[in-house]
């Protein structure tokens, strides 16, 4: 037989039913383990508390992190030239490439394992049976994601998927069944270690028999490559790798959990932060996943496709893709910020309100952005333009990192969902320049995002308004479920997201679907007359009539964009400005609303300490009394008063006053300087509930005039630290009325659109000028 014969030919056998199977297979791969994460993320929040549930997710972070890193880009490059090989039929090339990266990767597995047992050492030395199971587990995942992903790239998605499927499938249920019987981190961290080893181990198998089916085992008939060839091989693929891992790590600054390491070093006493954070992530994720399974199943498709000369090909179906997947996204959106917060405290308790708050943040941009963005560096990667994907994604990191250093010192978890998602949106901006400069892809037009923001907000509503009226979780996502499904099935075909291209695409999925499903589905696909903006008919300013009939009509060439657009009516000129305007108020609403939600009443406790002078100073008139100490003048007393106030925010009289109270206080205290009265000082306690306040309050009028320094700085003075009003019942402190929040949002929203819309539509005059 020749050797042509036994090389597979794949640009004949993509199509898209086989690139649909692909994104099918590794969205299960996708969807399924984090739906799984997310069973055992709830199960060690009911068992473990969120403390401790903090520090494994804080150990599972080191370790996926350290994985990604050290891998530098070795699986994506190894996906990408493997995708090559076969679409250059070279199977010799791709044979060699497997085998070097396969025993290349075992030097980053072991350097993440020595990277994530130091990290366990310094930050958590009394658990080094448990961080010594992560470190099994950092060298696995990363010898196991080269191997997958050279699967990937020849296309067996199957088996790529299945090994990840079945490790999931056995480890979570073995572990909740451990937690059961007091296993504890160990438990987790112990199977988690041995599924992904296993995984690891059987996936290498799957990628030597996957080679040998292909006919490249045994290879005696093959030409093998000479030394130059193999240079030239590992070259190229050493330099996308490191081009690769400078991306995979800009992406990890900024679309995963790299807030979890901000949070952990300036809020280390607080680990019920990381737990917070992370549930609010991992049911993010639960959304973003389905579209994120594009990424592995269109790199080595467009490689190959590219490898051919098809670009064409690649650029329709980018368009098609693209538009659909943001459809996607606004309903998965729209649905995770109706029911997301009063879903988390349903599913994990009362203690994780905070992390309902934080999904309430991070629910918008990066479940719609993160399919654009994920299809956008994909489609990139294989058309070769790394430089772009890579550039676009330092300059969202930067964001990013400025971000998490503004905002999580003082604002917490809130701050670190606000910067994750705001760098995502950097992110997909950057790429979306970059591909239509470097690649000539279509940017979503700004109608079509309009369609998509304003079916996320109509989704969203019903469930926000049941939030914000107070009703119980269990009425806000039942009420939240049923009212956005409503609005689904009313507003889709009113506002027809879809064109009639994308119908073609997913032709062979509609088929499949129930006759009234695929007839509500076509409601929502504009035809060419209803899209007259953005088709021909609205170009052109004819009808299909007139364009039928070119000879009766004045020529098209010559017409001015304005005339063109002269010919079309108010409202089909003005029709998307006016959805931006309507979209950009619902949006601020929606921001007030959520503000609102979020400011929540204080109590304040006020307590009224005088420096005064001790009853034995008062007895001694006479300085000159023999073995007395003269008194100390009122003056000077007073330079003592800002250092005997300071005291107050002293570690030693907080872990006093939490040693009287009983717990761990949650209370800002401030003290306070009264003028023209340089002997008193006020004390307040701020707390979100009228007895912690009261409680703390009484407990700072016990401690603070028995406090050693207090004591230490007074006697010599022959003074003493006394109360002159102590606290009563505390005040509650009245903040900005919801109402005023949530117009002031949609004025804020409102005003923004505008002044955007504004500036592009003076995009062209700008240029000019320049």
């Amino acid at each position: 037989m020749a050797q042509e014969d036994t090389v597979p030919r794949p640009t004949e056998e993509i199509s898209v039913s086989s690139v649909g199977k692909g994104i099918a297979w590794n969205a299960l791969a996708s969807v399924l383990p984090q739906f799984l994460t997310l069973l055992l993320s709830i199960a060690v929040g009911r068992l473990l508390g969120p403390a401790e549930q903090g520090v494994q997710s804080f150990m599972i972070f080191v370790a996926t992190t350290a994985s990604v890193v050290c891998a530098l880009g070795l699986p994506v490059a190894l996906q990408r030239s493997v995708s090559e090989a076969l679409g250059a039929k070279a199977p010799e090339r791709l044979r060699y490439l497997v085998n070097w990266s396969l025993s290349s990767s075992f030097l980053p597995g072991l350097i993440a394992a020595g990277v994530t047992f130091a990290v366990g050492r310094i930050y958590e030395p009394g658990r080094w049976v448990d961080w010594l199971a992560v470190t099994v587990y950092a060298a696995a995942t990363t010898v196991h994601s080269v191997s997958s992903q050279a699967l990937l790239g020849m296309r067996k998605y199957r088996a790529a998927s299945v090994i990840g499927l079945s490790g999931q499938l056995i480890g979570v249920p073995l572990t909740i069944l451990w937690l059961f019987f007091g296993g504890g981190i160990t438990a987790v961290v112990l199977v988690l270690s041995v599924t992904s080893t296993l995984s690891a181990v059987i996936t290498i198998w799957l990628l030597r028999r996957a080679i040998a089916e292909l006919g490249l085992v045994p290879a005696a008939r093959l030409a093998r490559l000479d030394r130059a060839d193999r240079r030239s091989a590992r070259k190229a693929l050493l330099v996308f790798a490191f081009g690769g891992g400078i991306s995979v790590l800009l992406d990890t600054v900024v679309m995963q959990r790299s807030e979890l390491a901000f949070l952990a070093y300036f809020h280390s006493e607080v680990p019920e932060h990381l737990a917070f954070y992370n549930v609010a992530f991992n049911a993010t994720q639960v959304a973003v996943r389905l579209p994120l399974a594009l990424i592995p199943v269109i790199l080595p498709t467009v490689s190959a496709l590219a490898a051919a000369g098809l670009l064409d090909k690649v650029r329709r179906g980018y368009a098609g893709a693209q538009r659909i997947m943001l459809v996607i996204s606004s309903i998965a959106s729209g649905f995770l910020l109706a029911c997301g917060a009063s879903l988390v405290v349903l599913i994990w308790g009362q203690a994780y309100e905070p992390a309902g708050r934080v999904l309430l943040i991070a629910a918008v941009l990066p479940v719609l952005i993160g399919p654009m963005s994920a299809m956008v560096s994909a489609t990139l990667l294989g058309l070769g333009h790394l430089r772009a994907v890579v550039s676009s994604q330092a300059i969202g990191a930067v964001a990013t990192l400025l971000l998490d250093l503004l905002l999580i010192p003082p604002f917490e978890i809130y701050g670190a969902a606000v910067a994750n998602s705001v760098g995502q949106l950097v992110v997909v901006s950057a790429l979306m320049i970059s591909s239509r400069r470097y690649a000539g892809l279509q940017l979503p037009r700004a109608a079509e995002v309009a369609r998509a923001v304003l079916l996320l907000v109509l989704i969203a509503l019903p469930g926000l308004g049941l939030l914000l009226l107070g009703a119980a979780p269990l009425l806000v996502v039942a009420g939240g479920m049923i009212a956005g499904l409503l609005m689904l099935a009313i507003a889709f075909p009113f506002i027809k997201p879809l064109r009639e291209s994308d119908v073609e695409i997913a032709g062979s999925v509609l088929t499949r679907l129930p006759g009234q499903l695929r007839k509500w589905i076509l409601a929502g696909v504009a035809t060419s007359a209803q899209r007259s903006g953005t088709t021909m008919e609205g170009m052109t300013g004819m009808s299909m009539e007139e364009q039928a009939e070119p000879a009766q009509q004045e020529p098209v060439v010559g017409r001015s964009r304005a005339e063109l657009k002269s010919r079309r009516g108010f409202f089909a000129r003005h029709w998307g400005k006016a959805v931006l305007l309507i979209i950009g108020l619902l949006l601020g609403l929606t921001v007030g609303a959520v503000a609102g939600s979020m400011q929540k009443d204080s109590y304040t406790a006020s307590t009224t300490y005088a420096i005064v002078q001790s009853p034995s100073a008062s007895s001694t008139a006479n300085p000159a009394t023999a073995g007395v100490q003269p008194r100390t003048e009122p003056g000077q007393l007073a330079l003592l008063t800002p250092v005997i106030a300071a005291v107050v925010a002293d570690p030693v009289t907080s872990d006093t006053v939490e040693s009287i109270v009983g717990h761990q206080i949650n209370a800002q205290v401030q003290q306070r300087l009264i003028p023209n009265s340089p002997l008193i000082f006020n004390v307040q306690v701020s707390a979100t509930t009228a007895q912690e306040a009261y409680d703390v309050a009484r407990a700072y009028e016990k401690s603070m005039p028995e406090m050693p320094k207090v004591v230490d700085s007074l006697v010599p003075a022959q003074a003493k630290l006394t109360v002159v009003t102590g606290a009563e019942e505390p005040t509650k402190n009245q903040g900005l009325p919801k109402v005023l929040l949530i117009a002031a949002g949609g004025v804020v929203g409102l005003l923004v659109f505008a002044a955007a819309i504004w500036a592009f539509s003076q995009r062209k005059n700008w240029a000019v000028k320049k």
